[in-house]
């Protein structure tokens, strides 16, 4: 996941290998921590909630507004190989579109 340059609507970061967004919220004293048009519940990963619960107001996650989850061990080189990808011009006319590997816009000239 990496953050995005200019966080829309829908996210501020991204999936290098999918493009799919996502909302990644600080975290709120409350535990308001959904993003305020998103739905369902908040994802926190089982090893982060000790931490979690030095920064927030409460010692217990209810179930109806938190689910626990374990992320997966990731290999760093592969997403340093995705990140160093050439981009790509994706067409030839004389305002041409650069795109990166995840056919996300870079830029146009």
């Amino acid at each position: 996941m990496k953050k995005l340059k200019n966080p829309g609507t829908y996210g501020n970061h991204f999936d290098i290998e999918t493009g799919e967004e996502y909302w990644v919220s600080g975290v709120k004293k409350n535990g308001q921590d959904r993003h305020w048009c998103g739905g369902g519940k908040v994802m926190i990963d089982r090893n982060s909630i000790d931490e979690y619960f030095k920064l927030v107001d409460f010692n217990y996650l209810d179930e109806k507004y938190f689910t626990v989850i374990e992320f997966s061990k990731t290999d760093k080189n592969r997403f340093n190989d995705i990140e160093n990808t050439e981009v790509e011009l994706m067409n030839d006319s004389r305002s041409a579109m650069y795109w990166d590997n995840n056919k996300r816009k870079l830029s146009s000239i």
